[in-house]
């Protein structure tokens, strides 16, 4: 509810979407450039990589998993104070943007649903490898 009431208070620059069908996250997420996620200690991060995916930038908490995906500390945050320098400096550096964006490609790669069919087809391959004796 404190959200809900800061985004309808700064209405002109945030927005409140609330509960979405898969498609339209995916199409609301790709229309934007940047991302900022809020979780500390996120095991993974399912959707820093899904924001990865769709061609953002995202800021990210300087812990657990989404460290990993980003994998670059202008990226990451540990207080508020943090994510706004680094936003503000990313936002007016270009060159920044340019190599954020390349390696978050590369990044992004890594985390496909191929680059994961291809690890599970591998550690398979593996295990019955050894079985086999």
């Amino acid at each position: 509810e404190r959200i809900e009431k800061l985004c309808k208070s700064n209405s002109e620059w945030l927005f409140w979407e609330g509960r979405l069908p898969r498609e339209q996250l995916t199409r609301l997420v790709a229309q934007h450039r940047y991302g900022i996620h809020g979780m500390p200690n996120e095991h993974f991060g399912i959707a820093v990589a899904e924001i990865v995916k769709a061609g953002c930038v995202p800021f990210v908490p300087n812990s657990g998993g989404q460290v990993e995906i980003v994998n670059d500390p202008r990226l990451l945050y540990s207080d508020q104070g943090e994510a706004v320098d680094k936003i503000l400096y990313i936002l007016h550096h270009e060159e920044a943007q340019k190599e954020l964006r390349e390696h978050l490609h590369v990044q992004a790669k890594k985390f496909s649903a191929e680059s994961f069919m291809r690890s599970m087809k591998e550690v398979v391959a593996q295990a019955l490898g050894s079985v086999r004796t």
